[in-house]
């Protein structure tokens, strides 16, 4: 497992949804310094706390360990894609749907 995309991911879910790391370690039950020891990638969780985080996080598992996986498949990719729109603002959302909308208009002019 990459420790260090987990962290990066733990990071990236809370602060979108701006909770500090106090806040998150309150809503998991562990201290604040291990909230930060996760993020940092100096301690390894265990998968309960990885599925604690996702669920204060509002993430899927998958979300958080996404850069361990070799290969995902349709559902996984999929969820994925749900995964980083729960945690995309909504300026971040609009740019997608214009480049998804600019992709397939593209794609259709070529067909």
């Amino acid at each position: 497992m990459d420790y260090i995309d987990l962290g990066l991911q733990v990071k990236k879910a809370r602060l979108a949804r701006n909770l500090t790391q106090q806040k998150v370690a309150e809503m998991i039950g562990v201290s604040t310094n291990y909230v930060g020891t996760i993020e940092r990638a100096e301690g390894i969780p265990s998968l309960e706390t990885v599925i604690n985080l996702a669920n204060a996080l509002n993430v899927s598992v998958l979300f958080l360990l996404q850069d361990s996986l070799t290969e995902l498949s349709q559902d996984d990719t999929d969820r994925e894609i749900e995964s980083m729109l729960q945690t995309a603002a909504p300026q971040e959302k609009a740019y997608i749907l214009e480049q998804l909308r600019v992709y397939r208009k593209f794609n259709q002019d070529n067909d």
